[in-house]
């Protein structure tokens, strides 16, 4: 913790994650004095990422790990911060590996032999991948509202707030919920085996845009060259370049909201060490939800009953991945070349091809998804973070715990795949559902307007200066281009700034 002050804080972010980051970049070089404070050691939040372990230099992602060709801010802020990324090959790639109830089979195989499928689907379903019946079951939801399958985020939100299905509005109903009335039981249970993700029963509209726009088959992907704790150490660079401070290890531990006009007062307290008081006349939140919940935070009794409402508006999902590096890519004499995932209904679920050692050299890694309940709740407990590497000390609090979660990994990998895995060189886990994160990506809620909770959570009470930003209450709670997004709406609506020289002109910020 740094006291090296020419003039107090007017804006406090807390929060060193991609928006809080990006809310200090923007406010401090439009004159403001920033302090980002960060409970952490490191920056990131669900952006950080780690060396892989016995190769210093060589990024490994832990959570958000890539962005889409729509992705026009992480895109244009990348190139004006000189973070390098590159394109990563299709997903939609016909030797995609399924192993469900038992029985391995390539998603190229389907249409030929729909009978590989084990599932005693109706004729709508047979002979699709589970992609495919996703995008057909969400075509004919919309359909049978008069609409059609929006081309662009602007229409998505338009479909999601304005669309009504049987007389009520389409963000009142779940997705699973309006996707049982077009399928039968079979076919239902397929795409929810085989697509990957069980848990999603968000608002109807926004689990459609999340598939067609971040999942679909068409998506081109990206990722930073040197992982995405480049472009996050960048905007921390360039909040500090601009006269800002980042305070990290510093947990907020309080905050009174006085009077209005009055300055917000901060209890501050090092890891391990010095409390210390400040005060700013306005105050930037870019946490997400269950953060939000632990913090002290002084709410006028009188507003708390909404504010808990819209807090609650998104779900927490809880994640765990465990990554894994070997010597060699053994999976592609079972998948080939070109596959970049595999789907499964073991806990293990998604398993992911990367192709870093194409690029860097050293290990070849393999990223393992639980991204559902049913998944997530096989492995735990299980620790926040710890890594291992062969010949090495166990970075974490239980050596046991951790050598559970492997075995059960590379036994699931082998069913999956139907061949010997060799034991791994090293392994990393990193469990979102522990505090201060309760997940690792967030949806809406079935019932919840989402443009109006998220108006509001930008700027809770109006009677002072608290502001929330970051993907959660975004319109595309799943990515970084919604935290970024957001971020940019609060420094405009409430700060009063202009969007910036070096994104395009009229770029869509969403809600």
């Amino acid at each position: 913790m740094s006291s090296d002050w020419a003039h107090a804080p007017d804006v406090v972010v807390v929060g060193a994650g991609v928006a809080g980051l990006y809310a200090g970049w923007r406010l401090q070089r439009a004159g403001h004095q920033v302090l980002v404070v960060e409970s952490a050691r490191h920056v990131g939040g669900r952006a950080a990422g780690m060396d892989v372990p016995g190769s210093p230099g060589r990024p490994l992602d832990l959570g958000a790990m890539r962005f889409t060709s729509d992705h026009v801010l992480v895109r244009a802020m990348a190139d004006h911060l000189a973070v390098p990324y590159r394109q990563l090959a299709a997903t939609g790639h016909a030797d995609t590996l399924f192993y469900l109830r038992g029985r391995r089979f390539r998603a190229g195989e389907i249409a030929g032999d729909p009978d590989r499928v084990p599932y005693d689907v109706g004729p709508d379903a047979r002979g699709r991948t589970p992609d495919e019946l996703f995008e057909d079951v969400i075509a004919r939801v919309l359909d049978k509202a008069g609409a059609v399958v929006p081309g662009t985020r602007r229409d998505w939100n338009r479909v999601k707030e304005e669309l009504e299905l049987g007389g009520r509005p389409l963000f009142e109903y779940g997705f699973w919920n309006t996707v049982s009335d077009h399928l039968d039981l079979e076919s239902y249970a397929y795409l929810r085996d085989g697509n990957g993700y069980d848990c999603n029963n968000w608002s109807a509209g926004e689990v459609m845009q999340t598939q067609l726009a971040g999942f679909g088959r068409a998506v081109r992907y990206f990722r930073f060259r040197d992982g995405t704790r480049s472009l996050v150490h960048a905007l921390r660079r360039a909040v500090e370049a601009h006269g800002g401070q980042v305070w990290t290890g510093t947990e907020v531990r309080g905050v009174r909201l006085p009077g209005a006009g009055q300055r917000i007062e901060l209890s501050l307290r090092e890891t391990g060490g010095e409390t210390r008081e400040v005060t700013a006349p306005a105050l930037v939140l870019a946490v997400p939800p269950r953060a939000l919940d632990l913090m002290d935070l002084d709410v006028p009794a009188v507003d708390l009953p909404s504010w808990r409402q819209d807090v609650e508006s998104v779900v927490s999902h809880r994640v765990l991945r465990v990554v894994l590096g070997f010597a060699e890519p053994w999976w592609e004499d079972v998948v080939g070349r070109g596959a970049t995932r595999s789907l499964t209904d073991l806990p293990i679920r998604q398993v992911y091809y990367l192709d870093d050692h194409r690029v860097t050299g050293g290990d070849a890694v393999l990223s393992v998804a639980c991204n559902d309940d049913r998944a997530y709740d096989f492995f735990t407990p299980a620790p926040a973070f710890a890594h291992w590497r062969r010949g090495g000390a166990l970075d974490g609090p239980d050596p046991h715990q951790l050598a559970r979660i492997g075995q059960d990994v590379i036994a699931q990998l082998r069913l999956l795949h139907g061949t010997a895995v060799p034991s791994p060189t090293w392994m990393v886990v990193r469990d979102w559902g522990h505090d201060p994160f309760g997940g690792g990506y967030h949806g809406w809620r079935p019932g919840r307007r989402g443009s109006h909770v998220a108006a509001r959570m930008r700027r809770p009470w109006p009677r002072h200066d608290v502001f929330v930003c970051g993907s959660a209450y975004s319109d595309i709670p799943t990515w970084m281009e919604g935290a970024l997004s957001n971020t940019e709406r609060l420094v405009q609506d409430h700060f009063g700034l202009t969007s910036p020289d070096w994104l395009p002109p009229a770029t869509y910020l969403g809600w």
